[in-house]
């Protein structure tokens, strides 16, 4: 969930990451001084709060922390049929209170995200509605993450440090019709890789490829209407594939094979456009080359609500999924063998109040929840958070 809000800044210029793409802070209101067709934005931030479980772990043990962050923007205008954009994030969250997910596990009191986006476009001619593509990114996370979010993963640990890179390129072809249609189709090619990765986890770095085609509508009426078809071969380095019931298979590699279909759509609303609304629907189809321990069918809802006026701006917004294990199972008591269930739900609400014109002060409340009837999986997180933003 921390990752994906990253991308989220250049949503509003077709940005997509596997996973969603929540909202996150707009471009600020002055850039920094320019030459030419060149437009730098920057954002510094500082915030402090409290986090009720920063393990994301079935037990809580909550800190207060304190964090700065940055973001960096290099936009192009596209005069000349061609385009260019460039972002860089940074975050640096330190908790007041050593925290170690087991005895084993090394600890700490820092998580750390650095992220760069780079995309560039070439429009092939004046006279035709194709445009080249080309994006890049990469993400640097150190952070704590629970188990769960790795699709079953045979492991004893609820929570567990990692240290990951993780470098996706993407070209595409995209056609604009002279009404209101649009299709895009790209390659996606992702390489996440593991530090320092510890045997008993399990955790393996992967290789990832597959297409997206994505068709979509803009109307003043109707907003933007989105439909996403994508799908995704994964390959481990060296994690096996599991039985059933979770209990790994010797000298097996593990691969799987992801179908998503996604419809969103996004919305002005009021005579100012002071409302702003965002709806996602998304099913996931996840196949294994195993007895299928990871197999599974996900479906899930993601909305936002933004409403400015003023020197104020509030956002709220939610996510739910649920997935069905078809080939997965939990045994109770030794002997009664049930299928596995897991559900994740989460909110957010934002307010936002305008210091100056380049400062901004903020606060935030963030509610993190996953059922499971796997032991170790359930956890409940609340983050309240203060802070100050200007733009430079």
């Amino acid at each position: 969930m921390r990752l994906a809000g990253l991308i989220a800044l250049l949503s509003g210029m077709d940005g997509r990451l596997r996973g969603g793409r929540p909202e996150f802070s707009p471009l600020p209101e002055v850039p920094l001084p320019s030459s030419g067709l060149w437009r730098p934005f920057a954002t510094l931030r500082t915030a402090g709060g409290y986090r009720s479980n920063p393990l994301l772990g079935a037990t809580a043990l909550g800190t207060g922390f304190g964090s700065v962050g940055a973001d960096l923007f290099l936009i192009r205008l596209p005069v000349d049929n061609t385009s260019f954009t460039l972002l860089f994030n940074a975050e640096d969250i330190r908790y007041f209170t050593s925290i170690r997910p087991v005895t084993n596990e090394p600890g700490g009191n820092l998580e750390q995200t650095f992220f760069t986006d780079l995309r560039t476009g070439r429009g092939l001619g004046s006279s035709t509605n194709w445009t080249l593509k080309f994006e890049g990114r990469h993400v640097y996370n150190d952070q704590f993450l629970n188990t769960s979010s790795f699709d079953g993963l045979s492991t004893n640990l609820s929570s567990l440090r990692a240290v990951t890179h993780l470098g996706t390129v993407i070209p595409g072809l995209a056609w604009q019709g002279s009404g209101p249609w649009n299709v895009e189709l790209a390659a996606v090619g992702t390489r996440q890789v593991f530090l320092d990765s510890d045997p008993e986890t399990g955790l393996s770095s992967t290789w990832e490829i597959g297409p997206r085609l994505a068709v979509g509508s803009t109307t003043r009426l109707a907003g933007t209407l989105t439909l996403e078809i994508s799908g995704l071969h994964r390959e481990f380095d060296d994690r096996v594939q599991s039985t059933s019931l979770g209990l790994p298979l010797a000298d097996t590699r593990l691969r799987q094979d992801d179908l998503r279909a996604e419809l969103s759509w996004r919305r002005d609303w009021g005579s100012r456009r002071q409302w702003q609304s965002q709806t996602r629907i998304f099913q996931v189809w996840r196949r294994e080359n195993g007895e299928g321990y990871t197999d599974y069918n996900r479906l899930g809802a993601v909305a936002s609500v933004r409403f400015e006026k003023n020197s104020w701006r509030v956002r709220v917004s939610g996510r739910w999924s649920t997935y069905d294990f078809p080939h997965s199972f939990i045994v109770f008591s030794g002997v009664l063998a049930v299928p596995r269930e897991r559900e994740t739900t989460s909110t957010e609400l934002r307010i936002e109040y305008k210091l100056g014109r380049d400062t901004r002060l903020y606060g935030e409340y963030t509610w993190d929840r996953e059922s499971s009837n796997r032991a170790g999986d359930n956890y409940q997180a609340h983050v309240g958070t203060l802070g100050l933003e200007r733009d430079f």
